[in-house]
């Protein structure tokens, strides 16, 4: 017989590769994070189209696009841009995030296996205060092409409060584990939810860093970020510290659960034909 490998279970780390993980486990800090959140009102039907049929969509239906730099992590540096969707879990505020670009690498592989974000590279993710005080925020998934470009005044100094549901409410996501022998669907799914609080910065007279104002949001080359803009809400900037827990599991989806689903729209498909003819 031959000799087997010693790297015994006991001695795994907590992420790949497991003899020597890519980060630590968390808690995970973040200090001095800034950027632009956009929210805005959205089609329905396109919402709905992306979202898991456990989550409900809230009405009227409202989308944000939020770009920030995270100056310093406990996983480095990196800038995020991410598109969610606002919703209910079981009768509970959420939103819903299918799409995230990144600039970091450790916060890839961490986030993809802790909570299944599906993560992307982006070339370019930026937030700028230009010299007549508005600020910019950029996401280029290929220098140049533009993804999505937001450009905002911070005229008006707002409560923490102001930033309502993206200070407080968890954000969800679905973690997939493909099939290892090629199948079509997920081999496991689980759908997640993270906690996300968010603590802006206090200036010297103890006000919370919180500006809204007038603003411009545009997507140029496609994205996962897009959705269609109906009428946009609110524009904000914020400057802000939060410590990222470990997520709770909401919903497991198994492989017998994917079987029945294909075998179902299989019979409408049918069913459909028949009526045709």
């Amino acid at each position: 017989m031959g000799k087997m490998g010693t790297l015994t279970l006991d001695r795994w780390g907590p992420f790949s590769p497991v003899h020597d993980s890519c980060a630590s486990k968390g808690p995970w800090y973040y200090i001095n994070t800034e950027g632009i959140i956009i929210e805005f009102e959205t089609d329905e039907d396109a919402a709905r189209s992306l979202m898991p049929p456990d989550l409900e969509l809230v009405e009227p239906a409202t989308a944000f696009v939020s770009i920030a730099d995270n100056h310093w992590t406990t996983l480095g540096p990196y800038s995020e841009a991410y598109m969610g969707i606002m919703c209910k879990w079981q009768g509970e505020d959420c939103c819903y995030i299918p799409a995230v670009y990144t600039s970091g690498v450790a916060s890839r592989v961490v986030a993809r296996e802790i909570v299944g974000c599906g993560k992307k590279t982006a070339e370019r993710i930026e937030v700028t205060q230009h010299e007549d005080g508005d600020i910019q925020a950029i996401m280029e998934i290929k220098n140049g092409d533009r993804a999505a470009c937001a450009v905002m005044r911070p005229a008006t100094h707002e409560p923490a409060e102001a930033l309502g549901a993206h200070q407080s409410i968890p954000m969800i996501f679905l973690k997939t584990f493909p099939d290892s022998e090629g199948g079509d669907r997920p081999a496991l799914a689980q759908l997640v939810s993270q906690p996300y609080p968010v603590h802006p910065h206090v200036d010297a007279q103890g006000r919370a860093m919180v500006y809204s104002g007038p603003g411009h949001l545009a997507f140029g080359w496609p994205s996962d970020l897009q959705l269609p803009i109906r009428g946009v809400a609110s524009f904000k900037f914020s400057r802000y510290d939060s410590v990222l827990e470990y997520p709770k599991i909401l919903k497991t989806y198994t492989a017998e659960e994917f079987e029945a689903a294909e075998a179902e729209a299989s019979a409408g498909n049918i069913q459909a034909i028949r009526a045709i003819r």
